[in-house]
């Protein structure tokens, strides 16, 4: 969703090596799953960030659900995120080792 596209766009901006997993086909989130015809409710001056615009902060609206789907895309392809997504691919166990001090993560891909 958008708050794991900030962190990527910021980590990978800091030289960090980033690695996603969306259970999806699609970036989005909740937005993927949502009601037909769904409504954010906090403007488009709320909810766009600040370093990616379209240019219609005069124009301040409430997107659709595919609205922002179509808006989050842009910031993914604008700062190249899409390059660290791994899609319909379920995370299923978490776990830190004792030995190294490191994160181990289990997935499931075509989930």
């Amino acid at each position: 969703g958008a708050s794991g596209l900030t962190v990527m766009k910021e980590l990978t901006s800091l030289g960090h090596k980033v690695m996603c997993f969306e259970e999806s086909i699609r970036i989005g989130g909740v937005y993927t799953k949502s009601y037909d015809r769904t409504m954010l409710t906090t403007s488009s001056v709320l909810t766009a960030f600040s370093d990616y615009s379209q240019g219609t902060e005069d124009k301040p609206k409430f997107f659709t659900d595919e609205e922002y789907l179509d808006y989050l895309d842009g910031f993914a392809s604008k700062f190249g995120l899409y390059d660290h997504v791994n899609f319909r691919t379920k995370v299923v166990k978490v776990t830190k080792c004792l030995v190294t001090n490191k994160w181990l993560v289990t997935v499931k891909t075509n989930a």
